[in-house]
């Protein structure tokens, strides 16, 4: 189905645009967006899109205040469409013992990576963003040979099928958003993954009796303190809970936070200005 969204078209020729503050502003308000140069014209846009003109108008008054932007234009448009300009800069990559790789690009590089095929559609997670790097490198540095895997949150399902593709016996994984749980099983179709089931909710669709070594967190703050000390009762021994989405300036107030629920900070890994933990219940 050819879903219908609204997008937002800025002309930012010769405007410096702090593209860390962009991504920070982007995640923090789950703005999508692309930022495209013509070099035949020399015109540079950047793109916001919703999925209703209320969330376009929102969007574009954060873009507008942050950057000093002028007047966009706004227009109906098509996933299709959105996916050509959204991807166009979307390349093959590498990040701790995986390679993402678009699904429409034909990667001809040898390598003992773990491939992973995606195509992230309308949802966060296309691998490149640093929150989700931090955790597929704690992947990388964790066996997951047989253990059971909850990701909270899928957006994309790349951290399933990560976790599917190294080795773990089953993943569940859970979102409030529909269009990200139907993206999450298009892309497990591509990595033809057969272990994972993914739910629309929040964490109460997981059984009480459910049990998990793993578990995979990749959102802000303020969203995962809603059901963070809530995971123990999901928790085996030993288990492992690798959390992403912090800022560097939220760190003494989310390891204060970490120590009041009682969980132990076993690793910390710093990308740019984000933070990621390896917890330990």
């Amino acid at each position: 189905m050819n879903k219908e969204y609204i997008q937002a078209e800025f002309d930012i020729t010769g405007i410096k645009i702090d593209e860390e503050k962009l991504e920070i502003l982007s995640y923090r308000n789950k703005i999508y967006f692309s930022m495209l140069e013509n070099r035949e014209t020399g015109k540079s846009t950047l793109y916001v899109y919703g999925r209703t003109v209320d969330e376009i108008f929102s969007a574009a008054k954060i873009m507008r205040e942050n950057f000093f932007l002028d007047k966009y234009r706004k227009k109906k448009i098509f996933e299709n469409k959105y996916l050509l300009k959204y991807l166009k800069t979307y390349k093959p990559f590498n990040v701790g013992r995986y390679r993402i790789i678009p699904y429409f690009h034909k990667d001809e590089t040898m390598t003992k990576k773990t491939e992973i095929i995606l195509n992230p559609g309308f949802s966060f997670g296309t691998g490149e963003h640093p929150t989700t790097k931090l955790v597929l490198l704690f992947m990388s540095d964790t066996d997951l040979t047989g253990l059971d895997v909850l990701d909270c949150g899928v957006g994309s399902g790349i951290l399933s099928i990560a976790a599917s593709k190294s080795g773990a016996k089953r993943i569940v994984g859970f979102d409030t958003d529909d269009s990200t749980v139907v993206s999450t099983a298009d892309n497990s179709k591509l990595n033809k993954t057969k272990n994972a089931e993914f739910l629309l909710g929040t964490l109460d669709k997981i059984k009480e009796r459910e049990k998990f070594d793993i578990f995979l967190v990749n959102m802000l703050s303020r969203e995962f303190k809603t059901f963070l000390p809530d995971l123990r009762r999901h928790s085996k021994e030993n288990s492992l809970c690798f959390v992403s989405g912090i800022l560097l300036s939220e760190e003494k107030e989310i390891e204060r936070y970490f120590r009041s629920i009682q969980m132990k900070i076993s690793k910390k890994k710093v990308l740019r200005e984000w933070l990621g933990y390896s917890l330990l219940f």
